[in-house]
């Protein structure tokens, strides 16, 4: 609803909640003082993303390792409520520094953006579920557009991804 938003801290290996009392309006925001250490899991966190309805988020491991962790908050979008589900995923064969992660809106398919150019494809039999992942063996590449892909998006019906990197060709 736009009232909240996520920083990832690769530094402190935590998530942050920041809220705005004016939706959408960053100007209007403050820090909850809730955060929530994935350093257990990761200690290069590069990604983060939450299921549709909140009540799971997700951080992808962002070296040599590329792992892809699952939490559940048992409030949705609230970070005070959040635990380790003790789901991971390996994209360790499949990429290269895990940059940014995206669900499509029925969270059936994870794409992962990694620090390269290429965005994998993950299909998962239960929606929002990564336990029940597998990598479909589908990939994009940007190499013409970047060679760095920092992030992911897209549409809200699928038809159009968007990507952003950091060394544009």
């Amino acid at each position: 609803d736009g009232t909240k938003f996520y920083v990832l801290s690769d530094t402190n290996n935590a998530v942050y909640q920041f809220s705005m009392s004016t939706a959408w309006d960053l100007s209007t925001s403050s820090y909850d003082s809730v955060s929530f250490s994935v350093n257990s899991q990761s200690t290069t966190p590069e990604a983060l993303t939450f299921s549709s309805d909140g009540t799971k988020m997700y951080v992808g491991n962002g070296s040599s390792t590329e792992y892809v962790y699952q939490y559940n908050l048992s409030t949705a979008w609230d970070l005070s409520t959040a635990s380790y589900s003790s789901n991971s995923l390996d994209l360790t064969s499949e990429t290269v520094e895990i940059q940014d992660l995206a669900f499509s809106s029925s969270g059936d398919k994870l794409f992962a953006a990694h620090r390269g150019n290429t965005v994998i494809e993950v299909s998962l039999s239960t929606a929002w579920d990564i336990s029940t992942a597998t990598a479909t063996g589908t990939t994009f590449s940007i190499a013409s557009q970047d060679a760095d892909m920092r992030t992911i998006a897209f549409k809200s019906d699928g038809t159009k991804m968007y990507v952003a990197g950091q060394d544009t060709n």
